[in-house]
């Protein structure tokens, strides 16, 4: 955590700067060590299809001043439906298919406060005759550092009887179009 980005966080738990400072480097300095592999290595994204923006909303904060666990699934969701919309995967139900998240899974790498913008950049992983894989990473353009990094898995399923059911191929295909290294 920079300088500033701890100063906020101190005038927002209303604390004074010198009890806690010490023990925020502490554990900077752990979740360094703990996260020093994968930032060595990079961003897991190098080739990303998509990458969009989002605000932290004050309500995605929690007691401790900073960004609620469970938001930053619903924030990566918000960019990644953009790409989707790209696509042409519409996520309304006019369709004779709907999508079912079946798994989500994250890794929290920083820390985001209020009103810090997220970079989020994503891609499909895989795609298989009825479910693709996307994953996705969140960068803080405040501190320039990656908060998260993880994945969504999404099966197809037919509106009527909500068993699973082929990719519709139109789909398929401007997925491929995006993304050309997914083609069989």
């Amino acid at each position: 955590m920079g300088g500033i980005a701890a100063q906020r966080l101190y005038r927002r738990l209303g604390h004074s700067l010198g009890s806690m400072e010490s023990e925020l480097k502490c554990l900077h300095t752990r979740l360094r060590q703990k996260t020093s592999t994968e930032d060595e290595r990079g961003p897991t994204i190098v080739n990303a299809a998509y990458t969009g923006q989002i605000k932290v909303r004050f309500a995605d904060t929690d007691a401790n001043g900073h960004t609620y666990f469970g938001s930053y699934l619903v924030l990566a969701d918000e960019v990644v439906s953009e790409y989707l919309a790209q696509v042409g995967w519409d996520g309304g139900t006019d369709g004779d298919f709907l999508t079912f998240t079946v798994n989500a899974n994250i890794d929290f790498v920083g820390e985001c406060m209020a009103w810090d913008i997220l970079e989020v950049s994503c891609r499909f992983t895989k795609m298989g005759n009825s479910s693709c894989a996307l994953e996705f990473e969140m960068l803080n353009t405040s501190t320039n550092e990656v908060a998260t990094r993880g994945s969504f898995t999404y099966v197809f399923v037919d509106k009527a009887t909500r068993k699973s059911r082929p990719i519709p191929q139109a789909i398929k295909t401007a997925i491929i179009a995006a993304q050309p290294e997914l083609a069989d």
